[in-house]
C-alpha cells in the first residue's frame, strides 16, 4: 500500500516539471521589401518639371528645333517642338511673333509643351486671306462661309479674279481683301479651288480707276475714294489716262505706302 502511494506521488511530480509542457510560442517575421517595390516608390516620388512660358520672335527653324528671342530679356531660347501642340494659320516662318509654353529643364533644347503664332510674319508682307465656300453671289459681291461657320461678304468690284469655272455657289474659294472682314470689305483677289495651284493665283492684283499718272508712278482710286500709289522703274504708265480701269499686278501689300507694280493692263 505504501508502495502504491509512492508511485502516485512520483507521477504527480513528473507531470509538474516545466520541460514536459506541451505549449509552443509562434514568432512572426516581416517579409523583406523587394527591389521592385523600392523602385516604384522612388518613381512615384519623382515630380514633373516646372513649367514656364515666354513671348518673342521666331529667329531660327531647323526641323522640329526652333530658336526664339525673348521679348522680355532679349535672350535666345531653343525648343524641341516634336511633342508640342502648335497653333498657327500659316507655315512657321522666321519673324513670327510666338508664345511658347515649355518645361524648365537643365538641357538644350528645352521641351516645348505648346507654341502659338500670334503675330504671323507673313501677314506683314502679304494681304490678309480668308478661305471658305461660296454661299451667295451677286453682281458686285460674294458671301462665303468658313470651316468654322463664320460668314463674310466681300465687294468684288476691285477684285482680281483667278478662276476656271467662275464664281458659283458651293465653290471653295480664297479671298484676299482690304478692310475689316466683318464690315463688307473689298475683295482684291478671288481664287477658286480649280485655280489654287495656278501661277496666276500666286500673283497679287488690284482693279481700279486711274486717278493720276506720273513719270514712274500711277495712282488708282477705289470706289470709297481711297488712293493707292504704284511705282515702277520699268513699266510705262504714260499710255494710261485718268478714268481708265486697269488691273495692276503688284508685289507686297496693297496697304503699303508705295506699292511695287509688276504688270499693268486695261480692263
Amino acid at each position: 500500500m505504501k508502495k502504491r502511494f509512492l508511485v502516485l506521488a512520483l507521477l504527480a511530480v513528473t507531470l509538474a516539471l516545466p520541460g514536459c509542457s506541451s505549449s509552443k510560442t509562434t514568432e512572426t517575421t516581416a517579409a523583406p521589401t523587394t527591389a521592385a517595390e523600392d523602385s516604384a516608390e522612388e518613381t512615384n516620388e519623382e515630380e514633373e518639371p516646372d513649367e514656364d512660358s515666354l513671348t518673342g520672335e521666331l529667329t531660327s527653324i531647323d526641323g522640329d528645333t526652333v530658336t526664339v528671342t525673348s521679348s522680355d530679356d532679349g535672350q535666345e531660347y531653343t525648343f524641341d517642338l516634336s511633342s508640342a501642340e502648335i497653333t498657327r494659320q500659316y507655315d512657321l516662318t522666321e519673324g513670327d511673333g510666338v508664345y511658347v509654353e515649355y518645361y524648365v529643364e537643365d538641357k538644350i533644347p528645352l521641351t516645348a509643351i505648346a507654341l502659338e503664332v500670334d503675330e504671323p510674319y507673313l501677314e506683314t508682307i502679304m494681304d490678309p486671306v480668308i478661305e471658305g465656300t461660296i454661299t451667295d453671289t451677286a453682281a458686285r459681291s460674294i458671301t462665303i462661309t468658313t470651316d468654322n461657320g463664320d460668314e463674310y461678304s466681300f465687294l468684288t468690284i476691285h477684285a482680281y479674279m483667278v478662276t476656271t469655272d467662275g464664281l458659283q455657289t458651293g465653290t471653295r474659294v480664297r479671298v484676299s481683301y482690304i478692310g475689316e472682314p466683318d464690315d463688307e470689305p473689298y475683295a482684291i483677289k478671288v481664287v477658286t479651288e480649280d485655280s489654287f495651284d495656278s501661277q496666276d493665283a500666286q500673283k497679287n492684283g488690284f482693279v481700279a480707276d486711274v486717278s493720276e499718272v506720273r513719270d514712274d508712278q500711277i495712282v488708282l482710286e477705289s470706289e470709297e475714294e481711297d488712293f493707292y500709289t504704284f511705282t515702277s522703274d520699268s513699266l510705262d504708265f504714260s499710255q494710261f489716262s485718268e478714268g481708265d480701269t486697269v488691273l495692276i499686278i503688284y508685289d507686297g501689300k496693297i496697304t503699303d505706302k508705295e506699292i511695287t507694280a509688276l504688270e499693268i493692263s486695261l480692263q
